[in-house]
């Protein structure tokens, strides 16, 4: 328990008295003093005792008040000692200026006002931590002092009076006092905890501003502190608020400061009150005042009227003797800063570029002779998450010169410590979750109000904290799929390393107990975390989070495009385990009310918007939008902003590369792309020529008339056309058009001026294997090309393209129906688990940490998919998908983001069961819609088998000869294992759809030794079955050549290509045959391979590359 708990706890049970002896206060004294105390408020006793610790050292003060009792305590100064309790009221003959007893005079003006309204209980406590000192009055001033059984840290003055016959119907429980301290204590430079809350903030801040000021000027220096003003209205107060002790005592005009009225705050502990102590007693030290604080306003005037201005004269300062005693100590010296800055341990050090941006998070120091006192767990980060700086006195006054915006606070014990924590716990409002699993507990809270904790020590992300029983392990922030340790128990830590999972959660903070120190945070504690969110987000109780579910819907929610009787529309597919109720909650308000995932959704493929109210709501949902598609949610702030445009100056077309051209005088026309579905096109310079699509258009100015415009709209194309194929988006993120904003709305820009300018075959589009971009007109018309939403669901396939639903209007503009690659709705996945209605077979993977289903539709549906749900993303297992087409939806147990190979082969049996349960459906003979369904699934698995081997066994062989062919008459005619064996020309067609057509490819030709498991097969497998496409191309070129290059012309991140020399002896015997020649040429292809990998980024490990190829060689 801390030294604060200690005395509210005291307060209430102040225990026993070891050693005791009574005495009386001389009230001959206080009567004698009555008349000359007599408070100008009878409540004031309050402020008296305020002033009371403020001048006895106080560095926190707690105040509980109530209707009929009182409690002031404080940590910090010198304890109370015996001989100044008994004799409390012979200070009220003291010199009241006198700077070592000031705080006994506050203390007994308090109390004997205290007195004058008969308490029923006054008690005194305080102590140093090892020894304690407590006095008991009664209302007639006998009391009782001695030393209480267990010591306490701090100073505590209770008092409780008598409640009268009316007092029992009071409800409030407001009080005078409470008044008094609200109205009165604003520029106490220590935190006040009134009644458990801060009314003034915990920093307990020596800066002060004028509300309304035009001009101030601030001053802290010889003990003097405030600021200096000129309001902006003529017909604000003037005056200034005079603070002794922390107490704004009085205003006074001190119009001797300057020639005009001024308003200001001046804190000055030198100076004395008046007898009533509401007044300030116009002395030596008021006139000394004066002249310290006129610079300040002459300062300020000569900014305001220029440097001519004369102050007016001041009086003389009375000389007066001071005691060496009583005069001021001097200020510590300014004093360099270390680079780095060090921090209190396990923090590590901190930077001064760091800190200018700290802006509101705490700040706090401690010396380094007390750093030592606040080691322990009191200060260790898991429970105080906030930087602590070791530095002297005169570096903390350099580095509030530095970063004069930021709020230093010293800490020079554990009681500090505690205090703040308490008080900043106040001011904080969370909701919480926790979950378990294997050796560790995870705690997840959402900050509704507060800071969040400061682990990250001002860096981007979601704070974190690791602990075990002995403390603090590690603590940082998440950002994105960045770890950012900012420090550690252990004395050698990785400063950053990856995440799998990427992680935004905003307003949340994670914190990891684990069972063991060497246990760090991990994928598994990402992925739970971001899986388990979504609670917080909408809770059972209580009104949800929109920032943080639209940052959820950001990043788990997959679209998926739908094929139904409306045409095309999309869905979200939601991580396993979210109720579908979510798609309802509102995520934004907009004009015309709140905004569900549903309605966003609703929104795509059209040119409908909504308007956005708050600008800062519609930026918070910036991941939702780059998942879905720009455009539909429209903000003022956007509407005006251009994200690419082109200007005709003369009768050249130019792109308007910075902002700052865009206000070139010169220009006459412009076209440009808009940040919305909702370009601002109304200005009284410029009148809208077009607006052929949402988001493009063109203007002219008002006083010309326009030119050609088919040449501004080229220029804009070419130029959208080289940063698609630069991928150089984000260098036009400005403002608060983000760098998804400027990709989405520039993309679907390109393809609607493309197909504006009659460039369809021009090749635009990159596929999903990352391969060669295709034009549009290849996407309408290949018969292999497949369309899938973007960011949705995760593949490699050469012919497929991922587009947004606008993107995809494009393609079906000229009345092109798009073949999609997955067609069903999310709903058809999950079904999978919930329901045997709709499924001609059904088996469930439950196996070596990866669950879920595999099934076959019924009726028959031929876009089948495989299809992984990780914590953030839908990945498509293709490889397993093309040897046994299915529907199937799985998951990783622990929400990883990928499964292993043995993995994928327990996938690929749980989906040969279903051909082998086929079997047994086809003997049955089943209704007609079930046996039809059947015979399609067996005939595209015959085939696939077949035309990889030309031959069937097993599975394959059975079904072929349980399957049915009809002839064109639609008799029987034989079995599909018949059909196979039957020349061409003499076997009926296949039904629609059953077609074995040869899979689409955009491999390159190669010559008759590239098959399979030669030259291209065995690189590729000794590789690893590396992250990108690998084609082996024939040339032929000098024998003088190299037998093999990297062509880096047409390699890229996505594929990688190597030209053969046929030319070349060594190339030629290669592709002759096995032997020494083909593996010399692998060990160099592998090493080209990788060093090119190594260069642009890419994990291609050659010691294990040549090792596979040589274990191939000795295998063969």
């Amino acid at each position: 328990m801390s030294q604060l708990d200690d005395l509210l706890a005291r307060s209430r049970s102040p225990g026993r008295l070891v050693e005791r002896r009574s005495f009386t206060l001389s009230r001959e004294k206080a009567i004698e003093k009555q008349r000359e105390f007599a408070l100008r408020h009878p409540r004031q006793y309050v402020l008296e005792l305020v002033q009371a610790a403020v001048f006895g050292g106080a560095k926190y003060i707690a105040i509980d008040t109530r209707p009929h009792s009182l409690l002031v305590a404080w940590v910090g100064g010198d304890p109370l000692g015996t001989r100044e309790l008994e004799g409390l009221f012979d200070y009220l003959f003291a010199d009241r200026g006198d700077a070592r007893w000031r705080h006994m005079v506050q203390l007994a003006i308090g109390v004997n006002a205290i007195l004058q309204r008969k308490p029923r209980t006054l008690r005194i406590e305080s102590g140093d931590g090892q020894t304690a000192i407590r006095m008991d009055l009664d209302a007639q001033g006998k009391g009782t002092v001695g030393q209480p059984t267990d010591p306490i840290a701090g100073t505590y003055l209770y008092v409780e009076y008598g409640s009268g016959f009316f007092s029992r119907f009071r409800t409030s429980t407001w009080t005078e006092e409470q008044g008094l301290v609200e109205e009165r204590c604003l520029y106490t430079p220590v935190p006040i905890l009134l009644n458990g809350s801060a009314p003034f903030g915990y920093r307990g801040s020596r800066h002060i501003e004028i509300f309304g000021a035009r001009l101030q000027e601030h001053f802290d220096e010889s003990g003097r502190r405030g600021v200096v003003a000129i309001h902006s209205s003529p017909r604000a107060p003037t005056g200034f608020r005079m603070v002794v002790g922390g107490v704004w005592i009085s205003t006074l005009p001190l119009e001797t400061l300057a020639s005009r009225p001024l308003v200001g705050v001046i804190c000055d502990d030198d100076l004395r009150k008046t007898a009533d102590q509401s007044d300030i007693v116009q002395d030596h030290r008021y006139v000394g005042m004066l002249h310290a604080v006129q610079p300040v306003a002459t300062r300020l005037m000569r900014k305001q009227e220029g440097s001519s201005y004369r102050p007016p004269p001041l009086p003389p300062i009375p000389e007066v003797r001071r005691a060496s005693k009583d005069e001021a100590p001097k200020g510590p010296e300014p004093q360099p800063l270390p680079q780095p800055l060090p921090m209190l341990w396990p923090r590590g050090s901190t930077t001064l570029a760091e800190l200018r941006g700290i802006g509101d998070i705490p700040l706090f120091y401690v010396e380094p002779r007390h750093s030592n006192a606040l080691q322990g767990r009191a200060a260790e980060p898991d429970r105080f998450p906030w930087r602590v700086l070791v530095l002297t006195e005169g570096q903390i006054l350099t580095l509030s010169k530095e970063i004069p915006d930021a709020a230093l606070h010293r800490l020079t014990a554990k009681a500090d410590v505690d205090f703040v924590r308490r008080v900043i716990d106040r001011r904080v409002r969370v909701r919480e979750l926790t979950t378990a699993g294997h050796g560790f507990r995870l705690t997840l809270r959402l900050h509704l109000e507060g800071p969040l904790p400061d682990w990250g020590h001002g860096h981007r992300g979601v704070p974190f904290c690791v602990t075990d029983e002995r403390g603090t392990v590690e603590f940082g922030v998440i950002d994105g799929s960045k770890v950012r340790v900012c420090g550690a128990r252990s004395l050698s830590w990785d400063a950053e390393r990856d995440v799998r999972t990427p992680l935004e959660l905003p307003r949340v903070s994670l914190r990891l107990e684990v069972d063991r120190e060497d246990r760090l945070l991990e994928d598994r504690h990402v992925s739970l975390a971001l899986s388990r969110a979504w609670e917080l987000a909408v809770p059972e109780r209580g009104a949800p989070h929109r920032e943080l579910l639209g940052a959820l819907v950001g990043a788990l929610a997959v679209p998926q495009f739908v094929r139904s009787e409306q045409g095309i529309t999309v869905a979200a597919s939601l991580p396993v385990g979210w109720p579908e109720g979510l798609r309802h909650v509102a995520l934004i308000n907009t004009t015309e009310g709140d905004l569900t995932l549903e309605d966003l959704l609703g929104l795509l493929g059209t040119s409908n918007t909504r308007t956005i109210e708050d600008l800062d709501a519609l930026l918070a949902l910036d991941a939702a939008e780059q998942r879905f598609g720009y455009g539909h949610l429209t903000h003022p702030a956007l509407e005006g902003e251009p994200l690419f445009g082109v200007g005709r100056i003369g009768d050249r077309w130019v792109w308007l590369e910075g902002h700052g051209m865009w206000g070139l005088e010169t220009i006459t026309q412009m076209v440009w792309v808009g940040a919305t579905f909702c370009p601002r096109r109304h200005d009284a310079r410029w009148r809208t020529e077009a607006h052929p699509h949402p988001e493009l258009v063109s203007a002219v100015r008002a006083d010309v008339e326009p030119g050609d415009w088919l040449q501004g709209w080229q220029t804009l194309f070419e130029q959208l056309q080289r940063i698609e194929a630069e991928d150089s988006w984000s260098r036009y993120a400005h403002g608060p058009s983000t760098a998804g904003r400027c990709e989405g709305l520039g993309r679907l820009a390109l393809l609607h001026l493309a197909v504006m300018l009659d460039r369809g075959e021009q090749p635009l589009l990159v596929p999903s294997d990352r391969g060669g971009r295709r034009s549009l007109g290849e996407i309408r018309s290949h018969p292999a090309a497949r369309i899938v939403a973007r960011r949705g669901v995760k593949l490699a396939e050469p012919w497929t393209f991922s587009l947004t639903r606008d993107e995809l209007s494009v393609i079906e503009a000229d009345g092109t129906t798009p073949r999609l690659r997955y067609d069903d709705a999310p709903e058809v996945w999950r079904s999978l688990s919930q329901a045997e209605q709709g499924w001609l077979v059904r088996n469930e993977v439950r196996h070596g940490g990866l669950r879920g289903w595999l099934g076959l539709r019924c009726p028959h549906d031929g876009t089948s998919g495989i299809l992984l749900r990780t914590t953030g993303q839908l990945i498509a297992l293709s490889d397993v998908d093309r040897s046994v087409p299915c529907h199937g939806l799985l998951w990783p147990d622990g929400g990883g983001s990928a499964i292993s190979q043995e993995q994928r082969r327990v996938v690929q049996l749980a989906g040969l069961r279903l051909y082998q349960t086929l079997i047994s459906i086809l003997r049955d003979r089943p209704g007609a819609t079930r046996m039809e369904a059947a015979c399609r699934y067996a005939t595209t698995f015959v085939l696939l088998v077949w035309r990889r081997s030309n031959r069937l066994q097993g599975t394959a062989r059975e079904l072929a000869r349980l399957v049915p062919i009809a002839d064109a008459d639609g008799q029987p005619w034989d079995t599909l294992e018949t059909w196979l064996a039957t020349p061409v020309d003499a076997r009926p067609e296949l039904p629609p759809g059953l077609q074995p057509l040869e899979e689409p490819t955009t491999a390159l030709e190669k010559t008759a030794g590239l098959e399979d498991q030669s030259i291209q097969g065995r690189l590729f497998d000794a590789l690893g079955a590396p992250p990108i496409a690998l084609s082996v191309v024939p040339t032929e070129a000098s024998p003088h050549e190299p037998a093999v290059l990297l062509d880096l012309a047409r390699s890229h991140r996505g594929r990688a290509i190597l030209l053969l020399n046929q030319g070349h002896p060594l190339a030629a015997a290669a592709i002759a045959g096995p032997g020494r020649p083909r593996e010399l040429l692998l060990l160099e292809m592998a090493r080209q391979l990788c060093a090119w990998g190594e260069a642009i980024g890419l994990e291609l490990d050659l010691p294990r590359t040549q090792l596979v190829l040589l274990a191939q060689r000795i295998g063969a």
